[in-house]
């Protein structure tokens, strides 16, 4: 009885270990598996952003789609697809990495760091009127400006009160503006033809209160035909609206890296998103809205607009981006811009046409004429009570392509 025990106890302490010994043996290997898993995916991500540098390391604007398929090192071991395309004022480059099974995916908005010894003010054309400053205006930058100069003024019982007209170096303006980017103004413009044709879209009455569209896939369209109303509605990621009419949105509608084209486009007062607006007869922002970075408001005026298209920025409001008014034919119907009072651009300032500045712009104005209506009358190159300060931009800021200069860089990541 004694030996059968042992026998049995023999067998059963040789059991464990047998049992021991291949679950250690099983750790080391699923530890081993994990272990390279996690090096493949260490490798995934410095692919990815390997490629990503790749987009950023040219400097032209990418104004078409474009998919490419590259080996990074020649080894046939780490491959990437790169997809990039215009996304309103912006690039949209989405890097995919492979390697065996597994694939690694990130999507970045892209745009244009200026040089940041750059301290551009003010470009305005010379058209033989000096400019004229009044009351408590501030320019704090160097200034492009007609051969006629800079003068201090006097209306509306206001004079200038400041003891320097420009702090910063003043040279003479051409009669045209920059040059601005013709392969991004194109594409803005096909799409403000308000056609549909080979795109992926839905319409406008079977929209979903919530969409939410990854940058990994194609675009997103929806389409409508009648005025359409935005109302409560959370929509983001890789769509774009077209509406032939009128596209209004209200306060508490929330938009994310959504791009909006109308012929006309009314933002409610109060309204706070991300969005890039596109607009061919007006844009009319209310009183107290704030459009997070990166934001743009872009008024094209085309032989379809109406006479003298506007865009308008109420008071109080605040756009951290691009404000651009472009004219695809100079002529004297020329495209307005109003800031009021109290509202601020963080960015730049961009029209081709009249500006009626009351409000301050923390960046750079680049302008064909100033314009100023006050009750009393109207007046030609006068600025009064503005302040152009482009120090106060953030050094990081990362501009658009509509003048595309200095270097890429991200703007924001998206999903």
């Amino acid at each position: 009885m004694l030996k059968a025990g042992s026998l049995f106890y023999a067998v059963l302490i040789a059991l464990l270990i047998a049992l021991v010994s291949s679950s250690l043996l099983l750790y080391g290997y699923f530890q081993q598996r994990l272990h390279q898993r996690f090096l493949e995916r260490d490798r995934l991500l410095l692919n990815a952003a390997s490629g990503m540098n790749l987009v950023l390391s040219t400097s032209d604007y990418q104004g078409r789609h474009e998919v490419r398929r590259l080996d990074l090192f020649g080894e046939n071991r780490d491959s990437v697809k790169i997809r990039h395309h215009p996304w309103g004022v912006y690039e949209v480059a989405v890097i995919t990495a492979f390697h065996k099974r597994q694939q690694f995916t990130k999507a970045a908005l892209v745009g244009f760091t200026r040089d940041t010894t750059e301290r551009l003010a003010i470009y305005l054309t010379d058209q033989n009127r000096p400019l004229s400053l009044c009351g408590k205006t501030f320019i704090n930058g160097d200034c492009y400006l007609p051969e006629a100069g800079v003068k201090r003024a006097y209306i509306e019982g206001q004079s200038f009160t400041g003891n320097r007209l420009i702090h910063g170096q003043v040279r003479k303006s051409q009669r045209k503006l920059p040059e601005l980017n013709q392969q991004l103004l194109e594409h803005n413009l096909d799409l403000l033809s308000f056609e549909s044709t080979g795109v992926k879209a839905i319409y406008a009455d079977g929209t979903d209160q919530e969409v939410r569209h990854s940058f990994d896939d194609s675009t997103l369209y929806i389409m409508s035909h009648e005025n359409l109303f935005l109302d409560n509605q959370d929509l983001k990621g890789n769509l774009a609206i077209i509406c032939s009419k009128e596209v209004h949105i209200s306060a508490d509608t929330r938009l994310e890296d959504v791009l909006v084209y109308a012929s006309g486009i009314i933002v409610e007062a109060g309204f706070r998103g991300k969005v890039q607006l596109f607009a061919r007869d007006s844009i009319l922002v209310g009183s107290g809205c704030k459009f997070l970075f990166p934001s743009a408001l872009s008024l094209f005026k085309t032989g379809s607009s109406i006479p003298h298209p506007f865009l308008r920025i109420g008071e109080d409001s605040r756009i951290e981006g691009q404000v651009l008014a472009y004219q695809q034919q100079l002529s004297r119907d020329q495209p307005r811009v109003s800031l009021e009072k109290k509202a601020v651009i963080e960015g730049d300032l961009i029209v081709q046409g009249l500006l009626d500045l009351k409000g301050s712009v923390h960046g750079s104005v680049i302008c064909q004429k100033f314009t100023l209506k006050t009750p009393s009358s109207i007046y030609e190159n006068h600025l009064l009570n503005v302040s152009i300060d482009p120090v106060k931009l953030s050094r990081h800021y990362v501009g658009g392509a509509v003048m595309p200069t200095g270097r890429k860089n991200i703007v924001k990541w998206v999903f």
